[in-house]
This record gives C-alpha cells, structure tokens and sequence, in this order.
C-alpha cells in the first residue's frame, strides 16, 4: 500500500528546520533536513496503490495517529481511509490482541497485559492438548495490528499494477 500525504501550503510558506549541528546548536539557516517545525496544513491523503493483496495490516500506531489527524476512523467493524480519489473501506478480520491457535477465537485482555486471561481460556476450553501452533506453545498468540481486508472492487481500481511503482 502507497498513500501520499498532500498538504495545503499557504501563500508564502517557507519551511523552518530543527537543524542542530554537532554541538547541539541551531544554527541561522534553514536547510532541508531536520525536523519540520512549522508543517503546513493536511489537505488530503492520495492513494497510490493498495499493493498486491486485498488485505492489510495496520499498525495500531499508524491507526492512532491516522485517527489523531482526522484521515482514518473505525466503524461498525470496518477501517476508513479518507482519501482521494475515493475513500478506502476494509473489513476489519482482527483487532490487536490474543488469538487462540486452537480455534482462532479472540481471547480476553487482562490488566497489567500479562497473557494471564488468555491462558486461563486455553486452560478451560483445551485442557492438557498441546498447541496446534509449535511456534505458540502456550495456544494463543498476540497481534499488535489490525488485520484488514478490502472491498474486491476497490482492490481491483486501486492495486499495484505490474511495472508501475
């Protein structure tokens, strides 16, 4: 998946940089690394391509600040990326937690985020069998993303075509 950021930069905006030398100094100019201290407003979000699959994997960190900046939202089971030149919609499959190998069901979350719940449930419903999973031993794994899926259609507009980048 590709997207772009475009930013609306009003008339006569210069960029100013946080860029320190190797004494920990700013100094008068402005070059073109560093930090952008003064970013322009988001005008929209472009979308490139989706990539080769239909489905996605979106980090909750990427989800976060999407959400924080108004170009993403999560709704009745479903992802909406905000762009142009149409909105992206996925099925969410899985949101980020603990999943049991044995039959794929979403496991609770405990306090303190130590896996206790989960065992406790694999405990019950699966007494004394050994993973499914060798690379899980304990019967359940954790994600810390979420596991999308786009609409055929969308996918099929918007897909990385071959040759094209």
């Amino acid at each position: 998946m590709e997207l772009k950021r475009i930013y609306a930069k009003p008339e006569g905006w210069e960029p100013i940089r946080n860029v320190r030398d190797g004494f920990g100094r700013l100094p008068d100019s402005h070059r073109a690394e560093g930090v952008l201290l003064n970013p322009p407003p988001l005008s929209h979000i472009e979308v490139r391509h989706t990539g080769l699959d239909a489905r996605q994997h979106f980090s909750t960190r990427v989800v976060t600040g999407a959400i924080a900046e108004g170009w993403m939202a999560i709704r009745d089971g479903q992802l909406i990326v905000y762009a142009r030149p149409e909105n992206l919609t996925y099925n969410i499959l899985q949101v980020p937690g603990r999943y049991s190998c044995f039959d794929g069901a979403k496991l609770p979350d405990d306090e303190g985020d130590t896996g206790a719940a989960a065992r406790a449930v694999i405990a019950e419903r699966h007494p004394g069998q050994v993973s499914p999973d060798p690379a899980h031993p304990g019967g359940y794994y954790k994600i810390n993303h979420y596991v999308c899926e786009l609409d055929a259609a969308q996918q099929e507009r918007f897909r990385l075509r071959k040759g094209k980048r």
